[in-house]
């Protein structure tokens, strides 16, 4: 349990015991009540950011909780990813008002004026490591005496996380980032495939988007980059599932992996826009090749390879 308290100082936060599953915030004393009906839940609207269409529960997981004997409230949200009617026939009930819930889940941060007092809430509230975007967020949390449970410190016993980003997030990521290198080599005067990649919203799903990343990979497989731009060089860090849902959507680009000691020397000399690399800090390997088993060398031809700078290894 880390617990969030006031001192004279300011805020203290006390780290988590070694033997606990589960770790969370828990604002003002520990002995406080809490207010709302316990078998209720609600699920409440991400009003947060325009374009969160997540749920933290699927309709299906909503039928469990209301056969095991509880009452969900589904806040309405005319964007959120599964439907009313979805819910409904999870047997959930949809009003705006879900005052009477003892717990309140969601995805992201709260707004401050959407806070009810005395309630245990359960989101990534981007407070664990005293973010300062956040901190406004965990002062009203004290005031209004909240408990907060946070998904980003909810372990098994070992110290794994229960619930952490997922491809998705990579996915979504890598197509949004794709779509800003068009825009930024416009910006510098360059027009090139990027530019026909659009946000990961505007695609009705991934493999919609995969295909316009494919698409801008053709134009540039027929040499459609201008020639005034030099290697382009992309890296993946770590290897976790946001790295490769990231690499996921990269492979559908031309490009070719480099080793990362011959990185310096494609950079300076190496002919085309159209190299791509790809790097190690502990040891070369193909993807998809296990146990670390050194690359095979590169053909000579530099006029064909993309210049991409793969993942480093920690």
């Amino acid at each position: 349990m880390l617990n969030v308290y006031r001192t004279g100082a300011g805020r203290r936060l006390v780290g988590p015991g070694p033997s606990l599953h589960c770790s969370m915030y828990k604002v003002a004393k520990l002995s406080a009540t809490y207010s709302g009906d316990p078998n209720v839940l609600a699920i409440r609207r991400e009003d947060g950011m325009q374009w969160e269409r997540r749920a933290p529960l699927a309709p299906k997981q909503v039928k469990k909780l209301v056969q095991a004997g509880n009452k969900v409230l589904i806040q309405p949200s005319n964007k959120r990813a599964f439907t009313h009617k979805e819910y409904e026939q999870a047997g959930a009930t949809i009003q705006d008002d879900i005052s009477t819930a003892r717990l309140i889940v969601g995805v992201k941060q709260v707004p401050l004026d959407k806070l009810i007092p005395n309630r245990t809430y359960v989101f990534f509230s981007h407070t664990i490591k005293a973010q300062e975007g956040s901190m406004a967020m965990l002062d009203e949390m004290l005031r209004k005496n909240i408990r907060l449970v946070d998904y980003e410190c909810m372990t098994e016993a070992n110290g794994k996380r229960v619930i952490a980003f997922g491809k998705w997030a990579g996915v979504a990521g890598m197509i949004d980032i794709l779509h800003g290198v068009g825009l930024r080599l416009l910006a510098l005067g360059h027009h090139t495939p990027f530019l026909h990649i659009g946000l990961a919203h505007s695609y009705r799903n991934s493999e919609f988007a995969k295909q316009g990343v494919r698409d801008a990979g053709y134009e540039i497989a027929l040499g459609m980059m201008p020639e005034s731009i030099g290697p382009l060089t992309v890296v993946f860090t770590g290897s976790g599932n946001v790295s490769q849902g990231a690499q996921e959507v990269f492979q559908q680009l031309p490009f070719q992996y480099v080793p990362p000691a011959e990185l310096k020397y494609w950079a300076e000399n190496g002919g085309e826009w159209h190299r791509l690399s790809f790097l190690h800090r502990l040891r070369q390997r193909q993807p998809g090749r296990p146990g670390g088993v050194p690359a095979a060398p590169l053909p000579v031809r530099p006029a064909r390879r993309a210049q991409v700078l793969g993942r480093e290894r920690r």
